[in-house]
């Protein structure tokens, strides 16, 4: 939709979902639907990323720029689409 509008050339579009999620309920969803036997291991955020270096300790997709252009909504859940992507990696 966006590689082939004309009015998305030079256009920021965020696209997600408007539910918020941790990275580490993110992971542990990810281990779960893979039935991985990893594990999480907490670092430190100075430790792995040093000194003064500034991140966003929460992030929320503003998705009503593609609603408001495109008419677009998420349809697929979080679930949904971790399925959809270890589907794709097994074939």
């Amino acid at each position: 939709m966006l590689g082939t509008n004309s009015n998305a050339n030079g256009e920021v579009f965020n696209i997600g979902s408007k539910n918020e999620i941790s990275m580490l309920s993110l992971a542990k969803t990810v281990i779960t639907q893979t039935k991985s036997k990893s594990q999480i291991k907490l670092i430190p955020y100075i430790d792995m990323f040093g000194n003064g270096f500034e991140d966003m300790m929460r992030r929320k997709p503003h998705i009503n720029k593609m609603n408001e252009c495109f008419d677009w909504r998420p349809t697929v859940s979080l679930e949904n689409s971790i399925d959809q992507i270890i589907k794709f990696f097994k074939t």
